[in-house]
């Protein structure tokens, strides 16, 4: 009986987890392609060590869903990578994001590069009616993340849990 009640258990555990995966969604509403592709870290949902999936072409009008997970309260992120060109994979500009105690955590990143600056980039979880939108208008970059010099992160959101939405111009 105690095992029964202990597998019960798990399998729940299991599909709560399951659940409350947050989806990343990308919105191309430029007049040109975009090229996208999903990096995780090891403990992302569908990913076992770091995995890169291939790039895509996203048409005007089209979307792209990210095609990992973080996993709740796990130790793995996600990060969702754009370019204007499909050679343009070794800087790309980046939406990175994670899931810790009932929370996203997202954020705009150019650290690699910034093929989109000259392009308007907004992020917000689910309608955006409950938290900050990330929003940087065409030419600027005064939205992406940064280290402080005295080490605090600066442009990262938090927001209980839910889709993140990224629309591209």
């Amino acid at each position: 009986m105690f095992a029964h009640k202990t597998a019960l258990a798990a399998v729940a555990a299991l599909l709560s987890s399951q659940a409350l995966a947050i989806n990343g969604w990308v919105h191309n509403n430029c007049q040109s392609p975009i090229y996208v592709w999903t990096a995780a870290a090891p403990g992302s949902i569908g990913c076992t060590g770091f995995c890169s999936s291939p790039l895509v072409q996203v048409a005007p009008g089209q979307g792209y869903q990210a095609a990992f997970q973080p996993l709740p309260d796990g130790d793995g992120g996600v990060t969702v990578k754009f370019t204007t060109s499909p050679d343009g994979m070794a800087t790309p500009y980046q939406a990175e994001f994670s899931e810790r105690a009932g929370k996203i955590w997202y954020n705009w990143s150019g650290l690699n590069g910034s093929p989109l600056l000259g392009m308007r980039r907004s992020m917000q979880v689910g309608d955006g009616s409950s938290c900050a939108h990330s929003v940087c208008d065409a030419w600027s970059s005064t939205c992406d993340w940064y280290k402080a010099p005295d080490g605090q992160e600066l442009n990262v959101y938090d927001c209980p849990a839910g889709d993140l939405v990224m629309d591209i111009c």
